[in-house]
């Protein structure tokens, strides 16, 4: 979601401004043989402000990430879980240390840290890293 640098309203995906905006900066488009060239089309969208009228071109792959970041959170938290239903705790010593591994949000405040003796044993890092 994306709001107004002028007023702070949510802004919206606007086809017809995106069209005018893509005009301005598309020269040729169609090859000798009637096709699109891909590498002319611009790889953003416009969004505007219902409220304002300002508006704000937006990178496609942002909105790519931004639509895929609650499956990503989700995928993170299936990893987490797999570790600790695969691992047997009693074998945790959190005395011998922590180091950063990143293959799931970790056991120390999302932050991808994982107690040594978790990673020497971690079934989804083997699985994901092919060990």
């Amino acid at each position: 979601m994306y709001f107004c640098d002028k007023c702070g309203t949510t802004l919206v995906e606007d086809p017809y401004i995106t069209s005018l905006e893509y005009n301005k900066v598309i020269k040729g488009i169609i090859s000798k043989d009637g096709e699109i060239i891909k590498e002319n089309l611009p790889t953003f969208v416009t969004y505007s402000c219902r409220r304002c009228g300002s508006t704000k071109n937006v990178e496609i792959s942002e909105i790519l990430k931004e639509m895929m970041q609650p499956s990503i959170e989700a995928m993170l938290d299936i990893r987490l879980a797999a570790v600790f239903e695969a691992t047997d705790r009693s074998t945790i010593d959190e005395a011998n240390g922590i180091s950063y591994c990143g293959i799931c949000p970790g056991v120390l405040d999302d932050t991808g840290y994982c107690y040594n003796d978790l990673i020497k044993q971690c079934v989804v890092r083997k699985v994901v890293l092919g060990l």
